[in-house]
Formats: structure tokens, sequence, C-alpha cells
């Protein structure tokens, strides 16, 4: 095969729209397992404040009663 094109016109033009032809991927596969990875460990988080809170939240709320 022969080519007819020019090797600097065409070196130029690779370059010149390189930056259009470049793809980021972004990982959304792991972004979930990363996120419900996070709520775990918030909501387990949230129980043990929960424990600790809820004794004194009770008796303020009696003692409006």
């Amino acid at each position: 095969m022969q080519s007819d094109t020019d090797a600097i016109t065409w070196k130029q033009e690779v370059e010149r729209v390189a930056p259009q032809l470049k793809i980021t991927l972004r990982q959304d596969a792991k972004d979930w397992r990363l996120h419900l990875e996070q709520m775990i460990s918030m909501h387990k988080n949230l129980d043990e404040k929960v424990e600790d809170v809820s004794p004194y939240l009770d008796t303020v709320g009696s003692s409006d009663e």
C-alpha cells in the first residue's frame, strides 16, 4: 500500500484532533460499592450514637410530661 498523504500534514492533523479523541471513564462500577460501604459505616455509627444518647433523650422527654 502506498499513501499519497503528506506525513507532516498527517502528523499536524493528528496533533490537532488528539485532545478531542481522549476518553475519560469514570469508575461507575465501583462508585456504588464505595457509596454502599460508606452508608453501612454511617448507619453503624448512627446506631451506636443513638444507643448512647437514647437514655438522655428519654429523661428529657419524660421531664416535660
